[in-house]
């Protein structure tokens, strides 16, 4: 049996993590783990090779599949070659187990784990994933501004601009960390990976209406929106709201300082009119990039917002609670900012 259980954390690139043998010990038969390891290779070969049924075998690949275990390949179904990928397919079923969950808890706020996933998203000359700009801070911008927005900068145009949206009903990584009360049902999913998390049930078809409720919901919660680092629009498989409270992303790379590799900023970034703000400081809660301050200008009795545009990733969360409208965005990065090929290794689900 341990056998089985170090192959397998093997494939995921861990195997000596003991985090990681217990959560497959949890979640895995030894037998679904020996199935496991002879993927893929088609069932009528497996079935020679494991003395099993041809029926059972398939029923057995399906509910794996379904479970999170597997991923379809053009070979075929397969076990995953990370365990960043097994940690969001598998984490968004019902009826989770509250010890795997602790044990992924517990493992993601090890060095070792969130240093890999730092590095697995960090990309070799561009972030895998960017963040977009909420909705209310790209209307502001269009107030006072003559320069377009592009479609796949603004979330509202993207959920517009796909065929199907799926809406998940755990976010894998706030399920998980359990660091905030923010909402969990927020990841949307487009096109083909929202008809798999439909099949999967483990997410619900929704319309642009409902989507755009979502985005909504997530910017006034708090919530930055990620996604693939494409500019090509059909390429954007779907639009996670996160927060640096648990996202498997943000995360990471805050605590490795890897987070301008981790992620694209957007080509905007965040500005002070330095009259009309009142200094209320709501806005420095809000930000998930540690990038506000409060400062005292010369000749000022009171204290303001001060803006690092090192540390401001561009987001406009900030705005969603400056009542004064103090805070505006300014065009700061170039169209080609944003890649036009994504990264086949970039996933985000």
């Amino acid at each position: 049996m341990d056998e089985v259980y170090t192959g397998l954390a093997e494939r995921l690139n861990h195997p000596k993590s003991p985090f990681l043998l217990q959560i497959l010990q949890k979640i895995m038969t030894p037998e679904e783990g020996r199935l496991v390891l002879e993927l893929p290779l088609p069932t009528v070969e497996l079935a020679a090779k494991l003395n099993a049924n041809e029926g059972q075998l398939n029923s057995s690949i399906q509910d794996l599949w379904r479970r999170g275990l597997l991923t379809a390949t053009k070979d075929g179904y397969a076990f995953w070659d990370d365990a960043l990928w097994l940690h969001d397919w598998s984490l968004a079923v019902e009826g989770l187990d509250p010890v795997v969950r602790q044990l992924w808890k517990d493992w993601i706020e090890t060095d070792e784990m969130s240093h890999h996933v730092a590095k697995q998203m960090a990309g070799p000359r561009t972030p895998y994933v960017r963040l977009v700009p909420t909705a209310k801070s790209l209307d502001a911008f269009k107030k006072v501004s003559n320069e377009p927005v592009l479609p796949y900068e603004d979330p509202r145009k993207i959920v517009e601009g796909v065929e199907l949206i799926a809406l998940r009903d755990y976010c894998s990584c706030r399920r998980v960390m359990m660091n905030c009360e923010h909402p969990h049902k927020t990841c949307l999913q487009f096109n083909q990976y929202a008809e798999h998390d439909i099949s999967r049930s483990i997410a619900r078809k929704i319309s642009v209406d409902e989507a755009v409720a979502v985005l909504d919901m997530s910017e006034e919660s708090g919530l930055v929106h990620l996604l693939q680092n494409t500019a090509e629009f059909s390429r954007i498989r779907s639009i996670c709201n996160c927060c640096e409270c648990g996202c498997f992303v943000i995360f990471p790379g805050k605590r490795h300082n890897t987070l301008r590799e981790t992620i694209a900023k957007t080509r905007y970034e965040a500005v002070v009119d330095l009259e009309a703000c009142e200094g209320c400081q709501l806005c420095i809660d809000r930000c998930n990039f540690d990038a506000i301050d409060m400062v005292k200008p010369a000749g000022s009795k009171k204290y303001k917002v001060y803006i690092d545009p090192e540390k401001c990733w561009g987001c406009g969360v900030c705005l969603t609670v400056c009542e004064p409208e103090a805070i505006s965005l300014k065009l700061v990065r170039p169209v080609m900012h944003i890649p036009v090929k994504a990264s086949q290794k970039a996933y985000m689900a």
